[in-house]
């Protein structure tokens, strides 16, 4: 009787995913989706609540394309006698384009009001330098891996898999890598179109 019992337990829902790591493109986008709708169910009385539906397609879009195109950045590079520079340089400045419009709907610059006193104490306190970001790879196939890394690295953030638990930290590194992203597909398209000529 107890064989019975226990034959017929099943394994508690979530129990059975698969490591967030391993999902594709479909499944992340499918994790973006129920970010909005629960967004929007926060407080159904609060129109200024979760992001605007033109804004969120533009999320989604980019947030998709980034990952299809770094898929056909890797193919174009692995694939093919010769590799076609100048097809990765067009690519590559294409996920630039949306990994910068991502970065302005997803963290858009906060303007701080300023006042006469304000600005009388910023004109005292020298400005404030940002660390040096750190060098790129010199080479296209290094440039291709640190993107891809970065990528990866973005797209698993628990900002996106499970906005219940993240948190400042999670935002700031989600913020960094994006800006990465921006500096390495950038790099690369600058790099693929010098190569090509």
């Amino acid at each position: 009787m107890c064989s019975a019992i226990s034959a017929q337990h099943e394994t508690p829902a979530g129990a059975g995913d698969k490591n967030l790591e391993d999902r594709n493109v479909k499944g992340r986008s499918i994790d973006l989706e129920r970010v909005k709708r629960d967004a929007s169910k926060s407080d159904p009385k609060d129109s200024t609540s979760g992001v605007p539906p033109l804004i969120f397609q533009e999320i989604k879009e980019d947030f998709e394309g980034l990952q299809l195109r770094q898929d056909e950045i890797r193919k174009i590079y692995s694939e093919g006698k010769q590799v076609d520079l100048s097809k990765i340089g067009a690519v590559a400045g294409l996920m630039n384009a949306s990994a910068t419009r991502l970065q302005r709907n997803l963290f858009p610059p906060i303007e701080e009001p300023k006042t006469k006193k304000k600005a009388k104490d910023q004109k005292e306190q020298p400005a404030k330098v940002d660390a040096t970001p750190e060098p790129l790879p010199q080479n296209i196939r290094s440039m291709i891996v640190a993107q891809d890394d970065t990528l990866a690295a973005f797209v698993v953030n628990p900002m996106f898999t499970n906005p219940q638990v993240s948190n400042f930290d999670d935002t700031a590194k989600a913020h960094a890598a994006l800006k990465k992203l921006i500096r390495l597909t950038a790099a690369l398209r600058e790099m693929a179109a010098k190569k090509a000529q």
